[in-house]
């Protein structure tokens, strides 16, 4: 079995359109998700226990990356980068269970829909995060050959 813990990380703060979320599954079970809006309270606080939740030790930490893009320059300027911090707090979190690190970026998301068969911009924003950080997990599932797409599942069954 191959557990992934997956992130799709953003703001600490905000709205319950902010948030980071969070999805632990492995080829065939999705055991538990969420949205945060203190990581790495979260990490600190909750994540054992979530983890202990599947009989095998995590294998891979999954999150979505961030870059500043040449037209979001000056949304970003003065403000706290705590989506970046995020970054580094899942980063550590592999480190720590020696799990294999993934990252995906903001534009994989459409292929990783067709893929998995489930779209986050068709529910509200305060779902989404959970969404896309199941996304993630289970696109690296889909494409180290560890999981069926959603294409297969439709054609030739779960099995």
């Amino acid at each position: 079995m191959t557990l992934v813990l997956s992130f799709d990380p953003g703001k600490n703060f905000g709205s319950k359109r902010s948030g980071t979320g969070w999805c632990l599954q492995d080829e065939n079970n999705v055991y538990d998700f969420g949205v945060t809006q203190d990581l790495v309270g979260f990490i600190a606080d909750d994540v054992i226990g979530v983890i202990r939740k599947a009989v095998v030790s995590l294998s891979v930490v999954v999150y979505e990356g961030y870059q500043i893009r040449k037209e979001t320059v000056a949304q970003n300027v003065g403000i706290p980068l705590s989506t970046v911090e995020n970054i580094g707090a899942i980063k550590l979190l592999a480190r720590l269970y020696h799990a294999e690190v993934a990252c995906f970026m903001p534009q994989q998301k459409p292929t990783q829909w067709k893929a998995t068969g489930k779209n986050p911009s068709k529910v509200p924003k305060a779902q989404s995060h959970w969404i896309d950080a199941y996304n993630h997990g289970r696109y690296y599932l889909i494409t180290h050959n560890l999981a069926p797409s959603a294409l297969e599942i439709e054609m030739f069954g779960n099995g």
